[in-house]
C-alpha cells in the first residue's frame, strides 16, 4: 500500500476546521458584545454617582444647586453627557437623584 505524502490539506478537513471557526465564532462575539455594553453602562453609572456625590456635599456646604465647573470633576465630554439639574444630575442614560432627595432613579 502506498501513502500519498502530498503536502496540504484535504477538503474535508478545511471545512469541518472552517465550521469550528463559525461555531466558536457565534457564542465569542454576543458574549463579546454583552461585556463592552455592560462596561460602559458601569463607566456611565460610577461617573454618575461621582457627580451625584459631588452635588450633595456642594449643595450641604453652600446650600446651592451647583454647576460642573463647580464641582471640579473632569471627564470626556464626547462620551458622556452631563447636566447637573435642581434635583437630578443625568449622565447619558442615567439619571441619579443626589443623596439629600434619599432616592436614585434609572432611564
Amino acid at each position: 500500500m502506498h501513502f500519498r505524502s502530498d503536502q496540504g490539506f484535504t477538503l474535508v478537513e478545511v471545512i469541518v476546521t472552517a465550521v469550528i471557526v463559525v461555531i466558536l465564532a457565534a457564542v465569542a462575539i454576543p458574549n463579546y458584545i454583552g461585556y463592552v455594553a455592560q462596561t460602559r453602562q458601569d463607566a456611565v453609572d460610577g461617573l454618575a454617582e461621582t457627580v451625584a456625590a459631588a452635588a450633595n456635599s456642594h449643595w450641604r456646604k453652600t446650600a446651592s444647586v451647583p454647576t460642573l465647573a463647580s464641582l471640579g470633576i473632569t471627564y470626556d465630554s464626547t462620551k458622556y453627557k452631563i447636566t447637573v439639574g435642581t434635583t437630578t444630575v443625568s449622565c447619558s442614560t442615567k439619571t441619579v437623584t443626589p443623596v439629600r432627595f434619599k432616592s436614585v432613579s434609572y432611564k
